[in-house]
């Protein structure tokens, strides 16, 4: 007696079927939805919406020309005080009174309020930590990075 075998596919065909749901998976994923990707705010936007939440800024990374003026808006969604503060250098854990100097602008925000506030970028161009400087908090997650660039 002969046992039933499961029908062979060719690897051509295995191939093209691979293809197909590759180029497909974008139809299949909800409307705004990124694969690992983190949201950057790009050069020549003029005006950001940050989330301070639990455990990160959303987004935690942007983008601009050196010396531009840009509009925040900030809304602390986290259930504690928070803060969103540009650093000259990189701060070390923890965030002490030493790194007080090497802050080049800093905004304060009670847990639930929201504030709108614009501020000029640095000149240099480079990479720019942000943190939030109340304790354990940069810890937590509450880091991002401003990247200045030198406008085209």
């Amino acid at each position: 007696m002969k046992t039933p075998h499961a029908p062979r596919i060719r690897p051509a065909t295995a191939r093209l079927w691979l293809l197909a749901a590759l180029f497909s998976l974008p139809l299949w994923l909800p409307a705004g939805c990124a694969l690992a990707q983190d949201p950057t705010v790009e050069p020549g936007v003029d005006s950001w919406s940050i989330a301070i939440r639990e455990n990160g800024f959303y987004p935690s990374r942007w983008r601009v020309n050196s010396n531009a003026l840009v509009t925040v808006e900030l809304t602390n969604q986290a259930s504690f005080d928070a803060d969103w503060v540009v650093m000259e250098r990189p701060p070390e854990l923890p965030y002490d009174a030493g790194d007080e100097a090497n802050v080049w602008f800093r905004q304060a925000l009670p847990a639930g309020e929201a504030t709108t506030f614009t501020f000029q970028a640095p000149a240099m161009p480079g990479e720019y930590v942000v943190v939030c400087s109340y304790p354990g908090r940069w810890e937590q997650g509450l880091m991002g990075k401003l990247i200045v660039a030198l406008p085209e």
